[in-house]
């Protein structure tokens, strides 16, 4: 095994214990909270109310959520939500049809700070 492998598993080893890790991948951005959908929804909907960001759907079961909004712009926002086990939940973040890196990446570290 080569050194840049070994620095990899390592990474994904300390992430994966630690409360969340923030992944991006084309335009979608990835985030595993330790906390429950009920938490990670509601402090989704204050990030978009404090950004002045309009909810146009919204649903929320026992183990998933959806959120969508849109910049004022008219660029596409969806937030979505499941738990991964009963201390977990995996949180996904798309902005547009094609992915806004940037955007996904610095609302979803908004929604962890409150989180925090």
């Amino acid at each position: 095994m080569n050194n840049i492998t070994k620095l990899f598993l390592t990474a994904v080893v300390v992430i994966s214990f630690s409360g969340c890790a923030t992944t991006m991948l084309g335009g979608k951005s990835g985030t595993r909270f330790e906390a429950s959908v009920q938490e990670v929804y509601d402090a989704s909907l204050a990030t978009l109310e404090a950004d002045n960001m309009p909810v146009t759907r919204k649903t929320i079961a026992t183990n998933n959520a959806q959120i969508d909004s849109e910049y004022p712009n008219g660029t596409s926002l969806h937030i979505y939500i499941r738990e991964t086990s009963p201390s977990f939940t995996q949180t996904s973040i798309r902005v547009g049809s094609m992915g806004d890196d940037y955007r996904a990446y610095d609302l979803m570290k908004k929604i962890e700070d409150r989180i925090k």
